[in-house]
């Protein structure tokens, strides 16, 4: 990427990526100090794990270097946010949900379906929201998509789903 450019393409998804955006939480949030840190300590890598503590400090100590939850593969930040199988029904579906309900509530939002913003710590989604041309659905069984948007007016569907997994 020359200097000044604002997006590059990712090798492994190929898509766009606007440099810029990406590191903009950095600049315009009101996050703590600590809180970039540890974000950014994330994003790095450099979370005390067994595989940082046995391959990056050489610690000779670690003898063990599956994960502390699942007892499986190795500790690292990688499996900590996707792998890791005793996580997976608890903390990664309450990750996800949480996600979801920004989405929700920024579409409800853009359609004019719910009138002000709540935190979203605080904010319990109705399962269907409608309003003349637009219906908001957040029905949730297995293998369907978490939200749809149909816009009758403009012949219009967002379907999560479709941008979730590669075609």
């Amino acid at each position: 990427m020359t200097q000044g450019a604002r997006s590059s393409t990712d090798a492994s998804s190929g898509l766009s990526v606007d440099s810029l955006a990406s590191v903009s939480w950095l600049r315009f949030s009101n996050l703590f100090g600590e809180t970039e840190v540890f974000g950014c300590a994330m994003m790095n890598e450099v979370i005390l794990t067994n595989n940082y503590r046995k391959y990056i400090i050489k610690d000779e100590t670690v003898d063990i270097l599956v994960c502390r939850a699942c007892h499986s593969s190795g500790e690292s930040i990688r499996n900590i946010f996707s792998g890791c199988g005793r996580l997976a029904n608890s903390e990664y579906l309450h990750r996800h949900n949480q996600v979801a309900k920004i989405i929700y509530q920024q579409f409800a939002l853009h359609y004019r379906l719910v009138e002000f913003e709540v935190p979203y710590c605080k904010y319990v989604p109705d399962p269907v929201l409608e309003h003349g041309h637009i219906t908001f659905d957040r029905t949730i069984a297995a293998n369907k998509p978490d939200i749809v948007v149909i816009d009758r007016q403009a012949c219009r569907m967002f379907d999560d789903n479709r941008y979730r997994y590669p075609p």
